[in-house]
This record gives structure tokens, C-alpha cells and sequence, in this order.
């Protein structure tokens, strides 16, 4: 059976798109928030234009998508800060929207062939040699990129952060063009590569995720059927394990103890407060992006330290959407996240095992790291998934 004749200048975009987040991933992290908008968008209106149809997503997507972002909306009744979230629903709506019409498109005309997918490890490689010259010679391009600021050199490491699991996203779909070209040893040095390179940091979340990943992948090559059917039933039961983890975690008295990084007994602090919180509404939630409002300028001391009770978000996205959306949001996220589940096995069988390691990876990731609503974030692991569901739709890579 012939496959449709891919829209030669929408594939053209995508792979600009594609090309350019790990470059802009190791310079200005944040640019992955415009350039996922810019792309889907100019993409979305490319594919009209070539095709003469518009991208029609799934209907489970569809009703998702919407049903996230009239929630998010809903909230803004009962929320602390009304304008603040449906400013956040506002500017989710067009963030998702159109990712979610290019994502339509590009499973349904699969742009990327061998060619395309060479060029993206060559950029790939490119950003990977950037951010260790970054790492080895005192942050020189993350210094050019914000005027020459002076930087506190203790905290030189957590500077690229952002950076750091950015890359650690875009890590999976560059594994994916080695494992369809049959370089398995490449498949598994790279993810191992990054994870020393990320030791340089102090980005504990990207090697998190990529330990994770990688483990993943290690038992998904052996049954990616079954593995799937794991990480489904262990990605609802960690929404409702995580507050007893966390209250568990809170009771061992690390704090006071002063055994771990500071950055992980600051987790626990803020996670323990945080929980207190879901419990006083557990249904609706305190309102979208509410976290940033629930204690402002409140500060604890313990343990030797000083830190902030709740900074601007809770830093484990199970927990944030608890907060600010209840169980209602729970169920919305359970919900996307086991149709991204049945997206990856429908993928052809060699492709799966990577998708699961990315899809492991980003749940680690989000579990520690950066607030979920943040744009550049969620673009960084929406191009990840979308790349390796792109490479994935050809029969062979290579």
C-alpha cells in the first residue's frame, strides 16, 4: 500500500522546528516555548495550504484538550488569583491547540525520512558539543545570551538546568533514528553519554530522567507490550501514591538531618506543604496556577537552612495539578497520559521501546523538576514524543 505523498514544504517546517529545539534547548531554553507556538502554527496553516484540508485531531484528544483548558478555565470562580488563571488558560490555549493540529498532522504524513533524521543528530550532536564547552569553560554562551551577568560560581552547575532536561528530552527521539538504523550500541551509549555529561551540572532532574529512561528502554527491548501495560497502571497509581509517598518522605526527619542536597530536603519541605493543601480541596483545587499565590514571600527556617514554604510551583507535577485542580484534574491528566500510553502501541513494535524509555523519562522529570505549565517545558516534551512518533511512521529508518 503507497503512503500519501508528504506536503514537501510542511515537512520542510517540521524539520526546521525539529532542528532547531536542542540548539536553542542549550542557549536559550525558553526559546522552545516560541519556537513549538511559531512552528505548530506556520506548520498547521502550511499543511492547509499544500493540502487544501485542515488537520482534524482524534476525538479523544479533542475532548482532552478541551476539557483541560474549560476546567482550567472553570477554576478561575473559586481560584485565589482569577485573572492569573485564566491568564495560564489563556496562554495553554495557544500553546495546545496548535501543537495538537501539528501533531495531527505529522503522525498522518510521517515528514521525516532518513535524510531529514541525519540532519537532526548532526544538530543534536552540535547542541551536545555546545553545552559541554559551556560546562568546561565557566558558562561562556550562557553569559553571552544574557548580557555578561555576573554569577555566584557555587551555583554555576544549577545555571543550565533548564538546559540540562531540555536536553535529556530531545535525548530519545536522536536514540530513535540510531536504534531504526540498527545502531544499537549508539541507542544505548547516548542516553549514558548525556548522563555524564548532565553530571557536570547539578541538574539532578535530567539525570533522573535519564536513568529512568534508560532502564525503561533496557526492559522495554525485552517485552514492550508488557512494559506499557506497566507504566500505565504505575502512572495512575502514582497520582494517588505520591502525597502518602511524600508525607512518608516528610516523617523521616531528612531535614534536620542534613544528610542529602539541599535542593532535595527543599523538595520535601515545600512537598509537605503542599500536600497539607490538596486536602483542603481535594475536589476542585485551588485554581490554575493558584501555587505561585498560596504563600507568598513565606519563608521557613530548619535544619540550617532558609527557603521559601512554596515557591511558584511545587516542583513535582503530580502534586501541582492536585493543588490547583483537584481530582477533576487528575482525572484529565490520568487521562492523557494513557492515551499517550495507546498512541506508543500503535506505534510499529521496534519503535516502542524508545517512546516507552522518552515516556518514563519525561514522568521522572516532571515528577522533580520544573512547574508543568510552563511553556517552554511542555514544548520540549511535546517535540520529543512528536519526533519519535514522526521517525516512527516510516516503515525504516536508514
Amino acid at each position: 500500500m503507497l503512503r500519501p505523498a508528504v506536503p514537501a514544504r510542511f515537512a520542510t517546517v517540521f524539520l526546521i522546528t525539529l532542528l532547531l529545539a536542542p540548539l536553542i534547548s542549550v542557549t536559550v531554553p525558553r526559546g522552545l516555548a516560541p519556537l513549538t507556538i511559531a512552528g505548530s502554527i506556520i506548520g498547521t496553516v502550511i499543511f492547509r495550504v499544500e493540502t487544501g484540508r485542515w488537520p482534524v485531531p482524534p476525538t479523544r484528544w479533542m475532548i482532552i484538550v478541551g476539557a483541560f483548558l474549560i476546567y482550567g478555565a472553570l477554576t478561575a470562580l473559586w481560584s485565589i488569583r482569577p485573572g492569573q488563571s485564566l491568564r495560564q488558560v489563556w496562554d495553554l490555549s495557544y500553546a495546545l491547540v496548535p501543537a495538537l493540529l501539528l501533531g495531527t498532522a505529522v503522525t498522518g504524513t510521517s515528514p521525516l525520512d532518513d535524510r531529514r533524521a541525519g540532519w537532526f543528530l548532526l544538530a543534536y550532536a552540535a547542541a551536545v558539543i555546545l553545552l559541554m564547552l559551556d560546562l568546561l569553560h565557566g558558562l561562556p554562551i550562557y553569559q553571552l545570551m544574557r548580557g555578561w551577568p555576573r554569577h555566584d560560581l557555587d551555583l554555576e552547575g544549577a545555571l543550565i538546568n533548564r538546559n540540562m532536561v531540555a536536553m535529556a528530552a530531545l535525548c530519545w527521539p536522536a536514540c530513535q533514528v540510531f536504534w531504526l538504523r540498527r545502531h544499537w550500541a549508539a541507542t544505548a551509549l547516548l542516553p549514558v553519554a548525556m548522563i555524564v555529561l548532565v553530571m557536570g551540572g547539578q541538574s539532578e532532574s535530567a539525570m533522573v530522567g535519564l536513568l529512568i529512561g534508560l532502564i525503561t528502554l533496557a526492559v522495554a527491548l525485552v517485552a514492550p507490550t508488557l512494559t506499557r501495560h506497566l507504566l500505565g497502571v504505575g502512572f495512575v497509581i502514582t497520582f494517588f501514591a505520591t502525597i502518602p509517598a511524600m508525607e512518608w518522605l516528610y516523617g523521616l526527619n531528612l531535614i534536620d538531618r542534613g544528610t542529602l542536597p539541599f535542593s532535595f530536603l527543599h523538595r520535601i519541605e515545600i512537598w509537605h506543604f503542599a500536600s497539607n493543601l490538596v486536602f483542603e480541596r481535594p475536589l476542585l483545587g485551588w485554581g490554575l496556577d493558584a501555587s505561585r499565590s498560596l504563600a507568598e514571600n513565606v519563608n521557613l527556617d530548619r535544619g540550617g537552612y532558609s527557603f521559601p514554604l512554596l515557591p511558584i510551583h511545587p516542583h513535582n507535577a503530580i502534586l501541582q495539578i492536585w493543588l490547583e485542580m483537584g481530582f477533576i484534574g487528575v482525572c484529565i491528566a490520568i487521562a492523557a497520559g494513557l492515551t499517550v500510553l495507546r498512541d506508543i502501541g500503535r506505534l510499529p513494535r521496534e519503535s516502542q521501546p524508545v517512546a516507552l524509555a522518552a515516556f518514563a523519562g519525561a514522568l521522572a522529570m516532571i515528577s522533580v523538576a520544573y512547574g508543568i505549565w510552563q511553556l517552554w517545558w511542555l514544548g520540549a516534551l511535546f517535540l520529543s514524543m512528536l519526533a519519535i512518533h514522526a521517525l516512527a511512521r516510516q516503515h525504516r529508518v536508514g
